[in-house]
């Protein structure tokens, strides 16, 4: 990878660490410093449920990612782990304390996040502080169009409770 990025050094400005989870890689807060000794920009998607690393790596980071999958409540049932809410409000936390640039995002589907609480966890989001949201449309297959995006009415809403907010 560092090879890589040297040999694209005076053509890039930042990379982004993801694809899986990134926070479960060992070796991460050493490859941001080898990436970061380049000249780099760091950024960062995550699912946030490693807190410790995150808080080790977040010092580093100039964004985030966080990927935010349902209200707290549901977390469980969507991710069929008990408890799993948890690491990802303590990855928010750290995140709303912090100084680094980051917006949560949500891969949406109707049927695993209906609009009512689509609109819950956006209020959520804002009344904690989180200024930039975007929704991604769930898509079943690789290559797939996305199948569905919020209504129009929903987008609005959303819209109304961010300094930014896309659909993507």
């Amino acid at each position: 990878m560092l090879d890589f990025l040297g040999r694209r050094r005076n053509l890039l400005d930042a990379v982004v660490f993801s694809g899986g989870e990134p926070l479960s890689e060992p070796r991460l807060p050493q490859l941001i410093d080898a990436a970061r000794a380049l000249g780099l920009r760091i950024g960062l998607h995550t699912g946030g449920i490693y807190p410790a690393r995150f808080a080790e790596v977040l010092p580093r980071l100039d964004w985030v990612g966080l990927d935010i999958k349902t209200t707290a409540p549901r977390y469980d049932a969507l991710t069929g782990r008990r408890g799993s809410a948890a690491p990802v409000d303590a990855c928010l936390d750290l995140l709303l304390r912090s100084h680094c640039a980051f917006e949560c995002r949500t891969t949406w589907h109707p049927d695993w996040l209906p609009e009512p609480q689509l609109l819950a966890l956006a209020q959520s989001l804002c009344s904690r502080g989180v200024k930039h949201y975007a929704i991604q449309a769930y898509r079943s297959a690789p290559g797939t169009l996305a199948t569905a995006l919020p209504s129009e009415a929903t987008q609005h809403a959303l819209a109304a409770c961010f300094s930014s907010f896309s659909c993507r």
